[in-house]
């Protein structure tokens, strides 16, 4: 028998990588490139399409994971942002002109941004308006993307500064990819060769996080999980979309108890005034 795995188009290497592993373990699998519709591989559990998907994971974000749980998660990519400018200048965040215009999608980004660098001109870039056209047509004067979207559309190279992820938190699971699937395949021959405990530890952190401040999906919040040793550490913050309050937590935990730490921080967030941070919009 042969499971039908759904992907998204940005992330065949990966798909392909993991058929390759369940495969060399007994499990054969075919893969499906959602090009059609939203690109979602979860939707075609829905439609019966397939019986595994490959899920970045923050599209795991604000959505129940009961019926098709993480079965794996790959090896995490580069989790942070990074800040590209015009003309490929090596011109850091805090250097950048009072009145720079700077490119972001998301109120994360937006938020972050007007918190640090309150004197530059924020631009939210629109699916049709991407980074890279928005830095070629000179609609802007620099651009904060991730890093792994980066260098899918060939602006790695010219990354100006890659944002310190303790200051500059990234989405929760930005760089994270899960393989999702009904509860009576966690025992599928092959998936102890496609999980990365480390990565794994870290993406159930930053969803539980998520899950337990139940707030509204593009909040502005970022978290970052690393596991170290025997240890997790677990920073997280949010900011009002104007940019001038922010709330922190920052706890370390047993690496093997990623809900204690994500809700210990979530905890904390919401002591230290998360809704009242979040309520706050933007002028």
């Amino acid at each position: 028998m042969t499971l039908r795995l759904a992907t998204p188009p940005g992330a065949t290497s990966q798909a392909q990588w993991v058929a390759e592993q369940l495969a060399a373990a007994g499990t054969q699998v075919s893969i499906s490139v959602m090009n059609n519709g939203s690109g979602d591989p979860m939707d075609a559990f829905g439609r019966g399409d397939a019986a595994l998907a490959l899920v970045p994971g923050r599209r795991l974000l604000y959505r129940r994971r009961d019926t098709h749980p993480i079965l794996a998660a790959l090896s995490r990519l580069e989790p942070r942002d990074v800040l590209v400018v015009g003309g490929g200048r090596s011109t850091p965040l805090r250097a950048l002109p009072p009145g720079s215009r700077v490119g972001v999608t998301g109120a994360r980004r937006r938020a972050f941004l007007r918190l640090h660098r309150p004197d530059l001109e924020v631009v939210s870039l629109t699916k049709g308006n991407t980074p890279a056209s928005a830095l070629e047509s000179g609609l802007v004067d620099a651009a904060i993307l991730s890093v792994v979207e980066a260098r899918r559309v060939g602006l790695g190279a010219m990354g100006a500064e890659v944002l310190d992820p303790k200051e500059w938190l990234p989405e929760p699971a930005q760089g994270s990819f899960a393989l999702v699937g009904a509860r009576e395949l966690e025992s599928l021959p092959g998936l102890d060769r496609v999980d990365h405990k480390p990565s794994r530890m870290a993406l159930e952190a930053e969803l539980i996080l998520m899950d337990t401040l139940s707030v509204p999906a593009g909040s502005a919040i970022g978290a970052l999980a690393q596991p170290t040793g025997r240890w997790l550490r677990l920073w997280a913050a949010a900011a009002s979309e104007d940019g001038a309050a922010m709330v922190r937590s920052d706890l370390t935990g047993p690496h093997d108890a990623p809900r204690d730490v994500a809700e210990a921080v979530a905890h904390q967030m919401v002591e230290r005034g998360l809704a009242t941070i979040l309520a706050t919009s933007a002028p």
